[in-house]
């Protein structure tokens, strides 16, 4: 089950509601999961956004039992992300070693017609 999912049936919940627990750390997963899965190269955002979730919102509620769930799957988002950069990066390299045999040609016809 996805994160968000159990944080929408925990906000939903009538005992959170009555507990009046603080939904900024709700919030801030939701924002997580945005980032992390419709946005491209925005690693860095999402992991700023997972270390505030994991130091700042979730020890505010850590009494309840949802935010032991959370505390769970912090490191899994985290390698999702670390995953995702990684494929990224591997690719872009991919891409300019491709590329780099066919610039390196038109630079050199450039300076040779620079110089004829």
């Amino acid at each position: 089950m996805k994160l968000s999912t159990v944080a929408v049936k925990i906000v939903s919940h009538p005992l959170c509601q009555c507990l009046s627990c603080d939904n900024v750390a709700i919030a801030e997963v939701f924002k997580i999961n945005q980032v992390c899965e419709n946005c491209y190269f925005s690693y860095y955002p999402a992991l700023k956004t997972l270390e505030q979730l994991e130091h700042t919102y979730l020890p505010r509620v850590s009494k309840y039992r949802f935010s032991q769930a959370m505390c769970e799957t912090i490191p899994k988002m985290r390698d999702s992300i670390k995953t995702a950069s990684m494929s990224d990066l591997k690719d872009f390299l991919e891409n300019i070693r491709r590329h780099s045999a066919h610039i390196g040609e038109i630079a050199m016809k450039q300076v040779r017609a620079l110089f004829t």
